[in-house]
């Protein structure tokens, strides 16, 4: 059996054919880093947390339709996500989909979301809310 040393060996004539990391995609506003722009907001996560540029998207028409400060749908999103994990089931899955109500109208409107867990650029826990459909 190859040691772990020799499995790397393996790759290490590989060229990189293309590398994004997360500290990239931040940079460039794909990702919004919440847990630095809100840390009273996301203190309940002890993970880095941030979400995509489309659920951001959703969060500030939310506090821009009630003339709020985009941290008070922050909260209420990441709130959301933190019931979400304690009410589910060890799976061992490492996504889990949740709803949040945003004032977008009169009524508000419901939206389904996806916390993923993942590995950041360095191997450590990242977590990412994003909308069902992306990844």
């Amino acid at each position: 059996m190859n040691t772990a040393r020799e499995r790397n060996d393996l790759f290490a004539e590989c060229n990189m054919i293309f590398e994004y990391t997360r500290a990239q995609a931040i940079a460039d506003g794909t990702l919004i880093d919440l847990t630095s722009s809100f840390p009273s907001d996301t203190r309940l996560f002890k993970w880095p947390i941030a979400c995509t540029s489309t659920v951001w998207t959703l969060i500030e028409s939310a506090a821009n339709s009630e003339n709020v400060e985009p941290g008070l749908y922050v909260w209420d999103t990441v709130f959301c996500a933190h019931i979400a994990i304690k009410s589910m089931s060890n799976t061992g899955n490492p996504e889990l989909f949740f709803k949040v109500m945003l004032p977008l109208t009169e009524n508000g409107t419901e939206h389904k979301l996806k916390l993923v867990c993942g590995p950041g650029d360095g191997g450590e826990a990242v977590l990412t809310i994003m909308l069902p459909d992306e990844d």
